[in-house]
């Protein structure tokens, strides 16, 4: 074999590993959720749906801009002094997010996500209906662990903070688990 074809497989090799790292330029990182809750006791029964599609794109390396969608409904029967009354919430809105990768180790990374979400909701029963929005701020920090190329796990803080519409100045503290990819 050449010198310069081992050369060239070389650098090959290289330029195709440094793409595998996550958070370079160009890469797309879809995520989302789907879930479903059911909760039932002393006469009020509620059920709950929602979607969450989204994707976070580098622009560059170790920065990302995304957006995400979402979808909600939930159903509510609860005994009244009139008799047994549903209401129903249906939700929907959208998040344009920033987010920034640091790497710690060769498959460790802090991936920090930040992002402003506008909601809308329309609740309907008991013969009124009521629409309403809200603004909440959004912050996701998890430290993530790559075992394989293209593929992650993460956990870290969460925080929601309504800084407008119904709820307002409510803040959420949580911690989550993620698991996702990147192409």
């Amino acid at each position: 074999m050449d010198s310069r074809a081992i050369v060239a497989a070389l650098l090959f090799a290289a330029a195709a590993r440094g793409e595998d790292r996550f958070g370079a330029r160009g890469q797309v990182v879809p995520f989302g959720g789907i879930g479903y809750s059911h909760s039932a006791g002393n006469g009020v029964s509620s059920d709950s749906v929602s979607l969450s599609p989204g994707a976070l794109w580098f622009v560059d390396d170790g920065f990302a801009l995304g957006l995400s969608a979402f979808f909600g409904y939930r159903s509510l029967s609860q005994p009244t002094t009139f008799g047994q009354i549903t209401t129903s919430t249906t939700s929907f809105g959208g998040t344009p997010m920033a987010a920034a990768t640091l790497p710690l180790a060769e498959r460790v990374a802090f991936f920090p996500q930040a992002g402003v979400s506008y909601s809308w909701q329309r609740g309907s029963g008991g013969g009124f209906t009521q629409t309403s929005h809200s603004v909440i701020l959004q912050g996701f920090a998890p430290l993530l662990f790559i075992p394989a190329s293209h593929f992650f796990l993460g956990f870290g803080p969460s925080l929601s903070w309504i800084v407008e519409g119904a709820g307002s100045d409510t803040i959420a503290v949580g911690l989550v688990s993620q698991i996702g990819g990147y192409f």
